[in-house]
């Protein structure tokens, strides 16, 4: 699928391996910003790690990031390795009074990857609703086992949950131990094509779980200078000093982000939000910590400009 469609349509099954509740959601979109179409937008991002990390509770960890959500209310949220009934769940527990709502659509990458047959995937979730929906499975190399997860890119486009129009996509990427390096980056290669096709005149927020450091060759579709197409160059929110932040990518740099972000056995950064450059300024991000995952939760603040002026 290269293209977005529109949110019921993908509800009625037309997208195989999609899993997404159509209707309005309970949301309080930010309908005074509109009619500028700039202001402070916040986005976290946040690999769930299903149940592999939460195998006694399906309910205290979605309690947890509720609740981390309630303290930052981004306008998105991006999830990885979410079972669909932590999906589900947390879409249930955002309606309920005095919480922040979210609607969001869940693309599956692994059918049975859950207790019970539940399946596994990957979430964009909006504070307002979506009117397009979809995604890419990214390619293996030849040969690679059937039993592996599908990686993938999942998307979303928004009106109301950003002062304007708003494409929002995650990627979970394949690790370099099992596919290789030359396939991983062709794999995020080909999420931000995929991200980046969809409508060049709509601000992009591309982030997840890259599996990758910064300094990786992998990110170089990414950070380059024009990456971004009609959009500008992408820029990441936690980047430290130096061109686009890149060149000089240390743990010690952001402390805050670059050695909280990660896999906590490994201490390593695999988490990323990246903001077109020519619609986004004055990008910040900030670390929360989760006891429910491998990961912890990245949180990326910055300005929509109106089009045209960043």
């Amino acid at each position: 699928m290269s293209r977005l469609v529109p949110r019921c349509v993908a509800a009625l099954g037309l997208l195989v391996g999609l899993v997404v509740a159509c209707g309005p959601a309970k949301a309080t979109p930010q309908a005074a910003a509109t009619e500028t179409g700039v202001g402070d937008v916040t986005v976290m991002t946040f690999n769930m790690c299903g149940e592999h990390c939460n195998t006694d509770s399906t309910t205290d960890d979605i309690a947890d990031l509720m609740s981390k959500i309630n303290a930052v209310q981004p306008n998105a949220v991006l999830l990885q390795e979410a079972c669909q009934q932590q999906a589900t769940a947390l879409m249930t527990e955002s309606t309920q009074e005095g919480n922040w709502s979210l609607a969001g659509f869940q693309r599956i990458s692994e059918p049975q990857g859950c207790t019970g047959g539940d399946g596994f995937g990957d979430v964009v979730l909006v504070h307002g609703t979506f009117i397009a929906v979809g995604g890419k499975d990214l390619k293996y190399p030849h040969g690679h086992g059937a039993h592996r997860q599908v990686r993938q890119v999942t998307c979303g486009k928004t009106l109301d949950a950003f002062p304007r129009t708003v494409e929002v996509c995650t990627v979970h990427a394949g690790l370099d131990f099992e596919i290789g390096k030359r396939h991983q980056a062709k794999q995020i290669k080909q999420a931000y094509n995929f991200a980046r096709r969809q409508d060049p005149t709509d601000p992009l927020i591309f982030g997840g779980d890259f599996n990758v450091v910064p300094s990786a060759n992998a990110l170089d579709v990414v950070y380059a200078k024009g990456g971004g197409g009609a959009r500008g160059a992408m820029e990441e929110v936690d980047a430290c000093p130096g061109k686009h932040g890149r060149k000089h990518h240390k743990k010690t740099c952001n402390r805050k982000t670059h050695d909280p972000t990660r896999d906590v056995k490994h201490r390593t950064k695999n988490d990323y939000i990246f903001l077109s450059h020519k619609s986004f300024k004055s990008e910040t991000a900030d670390i929360v910590k989760s006891k429910y995952s491998d990961h912890d939760i990245l949180v990326g603040h910055a300005f929509l400009c109106a089009s045209g002026t960043c």
